[in-house]
């Protein structure tokens, strides 16, 4: 089994135009990817009101949660109250398939 956690962030202020959000929370990712072994899969995207919506795998949840408190730091310093936490889910899959 491998945990899974979604967020779904609302950008507000000046952030709704910030075109290289995008890329800064990219780099975020991919450094605190690099720094956890237990790391498996992130993505992430816009749902059909416009909100961003990040996917990320580990091996269990005990060990997303470092890196997830790392990420979560970022967040706060680098961008504050321009992302909003809607909600989040965790869970431990049961079923994984991958092509």
């Amino acid at each position: 089994m491998t945990h899974v956690r979604i967020t779904t962030f609302e950008l507000v202020g000046d952030f709704t135009a910030d075109e290289n959000l995008i890329e800064r929370v990219r780099e975020a990712v991919r450094a605190v990817a690099n720094s956890s072994p237990a790391f498996l899969s992130y993505e992430s995207g816009y749902d059909e009101e416009g909100n961003i919506v990040s996917v990320s795998r580990w091996e269990s949840e005990e060990q997303a949660a470092g890196p997830m408190g790392q990420m979560r730091a970022w967040l706060a310093e680098n961008i504050g109250e321009g992302m909003r936490v809607i909600r989040t889910s965790a869970f431990d899959s049961v079923v994984s398939i991958v092509a």
